[in-house]
């Protein structure tokens, strides 16, 4: 498990968290909301009623990228779930599902891939400047 520096896991209630999960830097998850209804002024709501909260399961490998946000109506985000960077997730997702947005949607899903397929990832060419700038055909004039 990796909580990335600079995370925020409010801890109004309870969060557990399953193996190989990554937490990216700057990410939020609330266990907690405030009331926002009625025209009473809410700060005193809030003091006579606090604030909502509830527990918060993230199951065995999920991902929440940099800067996502999950909110506290979000509660149970399963196996396998994958939040992109700068997200705001408001509800629960699925298994090996991929979201992604403000707020947050279902983009996608984790197929599962052979070693033969996996390798061929690894193995693509990787975006490079030296190549795309043509720098080794560039020749020094300034002699």
């Amino acid at each position: 498990m990796v909580i990335s520096k600079f995370s925020i896991l409010d801890n109004t209630g309870n969060i557990h968290i399953g193996p190989w999960c990554m937490i990216g830097a700057r990410a939020r998850i609330y266990t907690h909301d405030h009331c926002h209804q009625g025209r009473v002024p809410l700060l005193a709501v809030q003091e006579k009623h606090g604030i909502f909260w509830q527990d918060k399961y993230l199951g065995k490998d999920v991902w929440i990228h940099e800067n996502a946000i999950v909110l506290y109506q979000a509660s149970i985000l399963p196996d396998g779930f994958i939040l992109g960077a700068g997200s705001i997730l408001t509800k629960n997702p699925g298994a090996y599902e991929i979201w992604g947005g403000v707020p947050a949607q279902k983009i996608g899903d984790r197929k599962e891939l052979s070693p033969v397929q996996i390798k061929a990832l690894f193995e693509k060419d990787a975006f490079s400047l030296k190549k795309y700038l043509q720098l080794d055909s560039l020749k020094d004039t300034s002699l």
